[in-house]
């Protein structure tokens, strides 16, 4: 089935929820309470205050969460302890490919006992899937709630990357390096696979001194369904080091570091990330708009290849993954000195940097995506979305290419004022607003380009519920073919949204 995932990732504390679902306040509630953050506080006499008020403030908060933590917390984490016990993990096989000695592998493996993947809300696109972990130990609790935000990285069919603490395009943070959960749905399993380690070696720069080309983790299902490869591309941040901008420094501008892990398959497989130096296809130094490849988009084509793409300028492309992890032991001379290529936008998509740098084109995501479908990579634009033509004469436009073709083939293409004329537009009570931010369909190895949009009503209130739309639509044929509003009632993040074909051991509804 094809899902549309929020990256967001909802984190459920079992404790929280069984204290809640037992007329209890939750902790941060609790801790307002005190101040007067909550609308009420502790009674200190009127004339304490200074230092003294703030004094007897900690005292009280202290006494307070350590009653909450032994009357309250401490016995709703027993229940749910023996809940857990009781009911065994729908995950069958939990994997600590984290290194770091005896201690490290024992605390990581108390913190994916303590996860349980939640996809009770699993649903059809156009509905949007919210991916939620369901926490139960007390080291689980710890080590997510401490590196929040979790969100999905990474996504090819039964593969799922979840990115633990926030991702800033760089190594990991010696104080909190965060670690990537790999599930797969379909043997029911779960990976705590470290980041970048801060003190990998590289190439004439400290790690601190690079930034990864892309928003997210590139993830290839190959060899058995279970078996994966997780990479990531980082080049050194020149502006960082402060380097001239001469002829000499210039030489070394088109140099990256290939990162890979693998779950299995050579003797370095699941124990620790590799690298590789690598010839990037074009500089990757800021220009003089302070612009460089960004990939807003990474996916697999089929079961080689990975490509990173930047949605203003074209696609990086990694044609053979495996032959280049069968070749990582071998000597440099026997290794292709540059397995990238890079492939531009269809023309007349490619938008200048001098453009992006005045803003008039914020957001790559608002107006255009790309996917690929089997072998086939789909590229849809809303034409005239940033370019001052109203609502109605925005075009949505497509195209599709092999990796092997020598170019793009035009597809079809559809006004937005024929979108909203289309009969199912009406029946399925849409608003005549404005489309934005295209997610293309993966299902589907063909010329047909399904497209699912979004829309806002703007007369919504930020956090308000509802006003909010997706929807699917068949470019070729002109037709509406689903709708879907904000699940439960709840605010979307809209930006967010990642299409994926996945082989969940779950039933969908």
């Amino acid at each position: 089935m094809e899902a549309l995932v929020d990256r967001n990732v909802l984190l459920i504390d079992e404790v929280v929820e069984l204290i809640q679902e037992s007329g209890g306040w939750p902790s941060a509630r609790v801790w307002r309470s005190i101040v007067g953050g909550d609308g009420t506080s502790i009674p200190f006499p009127a004339w304490l205050a200074g230092k003294e008020r703030r004094d007897a403030e900690r005292r009280a908060m202290r006494a307070d969460e350590l009653r909450y933590r032994t009357e309250i917390e401490a016995p709703a984490a027993a229940i749910v302890r023996e809940r857990r016990a009781a009911r065994p993990s729908a995950v069958r096989d939990k994997v600590v490919a984290i290194g770091g000695g005896d201690d490290a592998a024992a605390h990581y493996r108390a913190v994916l006992d303590g996860i349980e993947p939640d996809l009770s809300r699993l649903t059809r696109a156009p509905g949007v899937t919210a991916v939620a972990l369901r926490l139960s130990s007390d080291e689980a609790r710890a080590a997510l709630h401490a590196r929040n935000p979790v969100f999905v990285a990474g996504a090819d069919h039964n593969i799922l990357v979840l990115k633990v603490g926030a991702y800033d395009r760089g190594p990991g943070d010696l104080r909190s390096p965060g670690f990537y959960l790999v599930y797969d749905a379909r043997a029911s399993s779960l990976a705590a696979v470290p980041t970048l380690p801060p003190s990998m070696p590289s190439a004439g720069a400290p790690w601190d001194a690079h930034r990864s080309i892309a928003d997210g983790v590139a993830v290839l299902r190959h060899g058995s369904p279970g078996d994966y490869v997780l990479a990531d591309i980082f080049v050194r941040n020149d502006d960082y080091l402060d380097l001239p901008n001469d002829d000499d420094h210039r030489r070394g501008e088109n140099k990256a570091t290939l990162c890979t892990w693998r779950s299995s398959g050579g003797p370095d497989a699941g124990r620790r990330w590799t690298e590789k130096e690598v010839d990037l296809p074009f500089p990757s130094r800021l220009d003089e708009y302070g612009y460089a490849f960004c990939a807003n988009t990474v996916f697999a084509v089929g079961s080689k290849c990975l490509c990173w793409v930047d949605l203003l300028k074209g696609i990086l492309v990694c044609d053979d993954v495996p032959s280049l992890l069968a070749a990582a032991g071998a000597d440099d001379d026997d290794v292709p000195a540059s397995p990238l290529r890079f492939i531009p936008l269809p023309e007349g998509c490619d938008v200048s940097t001098h453009t992006y740098a005045l803003r008039e084109m914020p957001d790559p995501h608002a107006d255009r995506a790309m996917c690929a479908s089997g072998e086939l990579i789909k590229f849809v634009c809303l034409d005239g979305y940033y370019h001052g033509a109203g609502s109605p004469e925005v075009t949505i436009a497509t195209w599709t290419r092999r990796l092997s073709d020598p170019g793009w083939t035009k597809g079809a293409a559809l006004r937005v004022r024929d979108l909203w004329a289309d009969p199912s537009y009406a029946d399925l009570r849409l608003p005549r607003l404005s489309p934005r931010l295209p997610v293309l369909s993966v299902a589907g190895d063909d010329d047909d380009v399904v497209v699912y949009l979004c829309m806002v009503d703007p007369n919504r209130r930020p956090g308000d519920c509802g006003g909010q739309f997706v929807f699917s639509v068949d470019v070729r044929r002109g037709k509406v073919l689903a709708s879907s509003p904000s699940p439960d009632g709840a605010p979307i993040a809209l930006r967010h949204l990642l299409a994926t074909r996945f082989e969940f051991a779950q039933p969908v509804h």
